[in-house]
């Protein structure tokens, strides 16, 4: 069975037994998809043969996309169940994440300072809607919500951060053991995380 990977100006043909045509199609469906390791979804999808080659991050609403590529109706309502769900966990979050940012933030911080450039990592106690700059004084209020940043360090410890960086991949040091951590940013999930070695 083939599987063909296809885009513009590129395109690679692969020749492979049945079963792990398949598996590798569902993979790459899954991920075009946006859904997540560990998740109800994905367990319930894990079965399944997708059909459709075309899935595209331009198709507006994931129910159209459902449509093509459940093969399996005794299941295709339960996976729609199980996405509708997911998709109201992450409008719950977003809706937290904007009234933090309305409210303001509180807890492990890590600010680049927009006028000197001065990154600092800070526990706020308190909400707080601006940033303050030891090095340069300036007062600065947060004009965009901050983005969540997980950190995983390889001696255990898990720290969770607001953070206004724009940088692609950054390393931020651990507040345990100060050993610095590369933290990537995931553009479907608009958070920064561990890069994973």
């Amino acid at each position: 069975m083939k599987i063909k990977l296809i885009m513009e100006k590129r395109n690679l043909t692969v020749d492979l037994e049945s079963e792990k045509a398949e598996a590798l199609f569902n993979a790459f469906a899954l991920k075009l998809l946006g859904i997540e390791e560990r998740t109800e979804v994905r367990r319930m999808m894990t079965d399944t043969v997708l059909l459709k080659d075309h899935c595209t991050t331009e198709t507006p609403a994931i129910e159209q996309k459902l449509q093509d590529i459940a093969t399996d109706q005794r299941i295709s309502a339960p996976i729609r169940e199980a996405i509708r769900h997911q998709e109201a966990v992450n409008e719950t979050k977003n809706t937290w994440e904007q009234e933090c940012f309305e409210k303001g933030y509180k807890g492990f911080m890590y600010i680049r300072c927009p006028k000197c450039g001065e990154i600092r990592g800070f526990n706020a106690k308190k909400e707080s809607q601006s940033f303050l700059c030891e090095d340069c004084g300036i007062v600065t209020p947060f004009e965009e919500p901050l983005k969540r940043l997980y950190l995983n360090c390889e001696c255990g410890r898990r720290f969770t951060y607001w953070t206004n960086m724009t940088e692609e991949m950054f390393d931020i040091p651990c507040i345990d053991c100060g050993m610095p951590v590369p933290v990537i940013y995931n553009h479907k999930k608009n958070i920064y995380e561990t890069v994973r070695g």
